[in-house]
This record gives C-alpha cells, sequence and structure tokens, in this order.
C-alpha cells in the first residue's frame, strides 16, 4: 500500500538547490541508476546488481562509494557512531560532487538510507530524483536526535521492508509497517512500501531480483508522471 515516512538527518548543507535542476546524463535511452555502496549489498546481491548492469536492463549504472571503506561508518550522533570521516560526511560529498543531480533513480540500502538519503533530502528537498530503499532504513522511527527527523513532502520514495529483517525490532510485522508510514509527514503522498514478510536484511537473491527493476521503474514513472504507477 501506498504511506510516507520520516527520516534521519544532518545538518544543512551549503550547496545551491538549483544544481538539481541540471539534466541527467543518459547512455542512449538507458535511465542514469546511482547506487550508494555503503549498505547496498552489491556484494551479497552481486548477480542482482549484475544484472542491472546489462546494457537491456535500461540502466546506466553508476556506483558512489565502498563498503568497509573508511567513512563506512555511522556519524557521532548514532549508537557506535564516530567523529571524523563517517557517512554523513561521504554524504556531504555527494552532495558537493553533484552525483544525485546527474540521476533518475537512487539506490540505496541499509545505514545508506539511514543516513546518506536524509543528507541529500536535506540539501536538496523535493528535487531529489526518487529513490529506492531496500530495508527502509530512512522511515525508522528511532532516530538518534531529532534533527535526523526529516522528509520532503513531495520527494517519490518506494521501500522494500522485511518481516525476519533485524531492522523490525521488536515490531510485529504490522507494528513495523505503521511505525515505517508514521515516520513520514502527512503531506507526503508519494511513498510507498513493498513488505515482505520472508525477507531477512541481506535479501534473498529469488525476493530481490524480481521485485527491484520493477521498483526502480514505478519510482521513475511516479516522478515523472506525478501519479502512483498502476498494476503493471
Amino acid at each position: 500500500g501506498l504511506s510516507s515516512a520520516s527520516v534521519p538527518c544532518p545538518s544543512p548543507i551549503p550547496t545551491p538547490r538549483s544544481t538539481m535542476a541540471a539534466v541527467a546524463k543518459h547512455e542512449g535511452n538507458r535511465k542514469v541508476l546511482t547506487v550508494i555502496a555503503p549498505g547496498a549489498g552489491m556484494k551479497t546481491s552481486e548477480k542482482v546488481f549484475d544484472q542491472l548492469k546489462r546494457p537491456d536492463s535500461g540502466f546506466e549504472v553508476r556506483v558512489e562509494g565502498q563498503s568497509k571503506a573508511s567513512y563506512d561508518v555511522y556519524p557521532p550522533t548514532w549508537q557506535n557512531g564516530r567523529v571524523g570521516s563517517n557517512l554523513q560526511t561521504f554524504g556531504e560529498e555527494v552532495v558537493r560532487k553533484g552525483f544525485a543531480n546527474r540521476s533518475d533513480c537512487l539506490l540505496f540500502g541499509s545505514r545508506g538510507g539511514q543516513v546518506v538519503l536524509p543528507v541529500l533530502w536535506r540539501a536538496f528537498g523535493n528535487d531529489v530524483p526518487p529513490a529506492v530503499v531496500i530495508n527502509g532504513g530512512c522511515a525508522m522511527s528511532i532516530m538518534p536526535t531529532e534533527d535526523w527527523q526529516y522528509w520532503p513532502a513531495g520527494t517519490v520514495t518506494f521501500l522494500l521492508m522485511g518481516g525476519e529483517d533485524f531492522f523490525r525490532g521488536g515490531h510485529s510485522p504490522d507494528q513495523h509497517i505503521l511505525d515505517a508510514m508514521s515516520c513520514a509527514p502527512l503531506a507526503n503522498g508519494t511513498t510507498a512500501i513493498l513488505y515482505v514478510n520472508q525477507m531477512k536484511h541481506m535479501p534473498q537473491r529469488e525476493i530481490l531480483q524480481p521485485v527491484l527493476q520493477l521498483m526502480l521503474h514505478a519510482a521513475m514513472e511516479w516522478k515523472s508522471s506525478g501519479t502512483a504507477p498502476g498494476d503493471k
């Protein structure tokens, strides 16, 4: 069903909002998909990502960052967070270099959805490209500080969440969904959740492979048309 959600967010970044108006660069008719690597599970789901990189997928895949890099740690306000290089500073670097505004769609997973996506939202608001968020990290009501709770009213976000994901915490699956829905502002009508009871934190290939490309295309269609995609 459709829903909305709230998120963790860092302090504002002095980047001109107008930069998001830049037109994405395409190779042929392929759409530019930027994958934020930390938390995306590119190694575990290597075969799924290999499919995305095939010419017939319709995507030009760009990967930003690297899992297990020196900055692949939570910011200091988070539990076990660290000052210095961390996922917040990495997200701010993504903003400064303009990676996001050269994309048609963004893909996040786990901690990338918790930390990096809110950095982009804080910087660019509704101008952030549509995002698919594996694990729904941006839609968790338990955030370290209130300044991380930021979710633009008009951004398009498609969450893939799992009933066997440890992000569920102590919630039942129904409570997990309701908690995610409660995170977004009431004014946001452009968020959807695909909830799979059997999905773990690292999505099983048989779950992720059939739905990921469909979710990416649905998010882009929603952004471009302004209307939630119908059944395909």
